[in-house]
């Protein structure tokens, strides 16, 4: 809360009684000025940018949500912080892609969970995912019954 950092809190879609509650509670918790909540879309491009711009993305998260973001971000070679035993985490890591656990967020000092991630490239995984040839194969895989 006193460190030198901001918090990019994207609420553009589902219910905005939650995105409310959401604003109320990190408020409590961290002072305004380090508070940016997203409350509208952006255009993909600018998006994508203002995510190259960010250290890390956490994601409390059990099923299967932000997916987008979150893959964006592991291909940006960003940190990313799922709880351990959630379906992405899980996934992630039997994909061999680095991915942090949530729950040790606490233990951690600020310069330990500010380190940038160890990959340096995306994994293999994740360039499948977010090339766009290779993406463009896939599709066309599955329309063609290649899967």
């Amino acid at each position: 809360k006193n460190e030198d950092s901001m918090l990019h809190i994207p609420l553009t879609y589902g219910d905005m009684d939650y995105a409310k509650e959401v604003r109320e509670y990190a408020r409590k918790i961290f002072p305004e000025e380090k508070l940016h909540f997203i409350m509208e879309n952006i255009p993909l491009d600018d998006y994508v940018k203002f995510l190259w711009q960010i250290d890390a993305g956490v994601f409390k998260c059990y099923r299967q949500i932000a997916l987008g973001n979150i893959c964006k971000l592991l291909y940006m070679c960003k940190k990313v912080w799922l709880p351990k035993g959630s379906l992405m985490h899980d996934c992630f890591t039997e994909k061999e892609t680095e991915i942090y656990d949530f729950d040790d967020i606490p233990s951690l000092t600020f310069e330990e969970f500010s380190k940038p991630a160890l990959s340096t490239e995306p994994s293999a995984y994740m360039q499948g995912r977010m090339i766009k040839e290779n993406v463009v194969k896939q599709w066309d895989d599955a329309f063609e019954g290649r899967w």
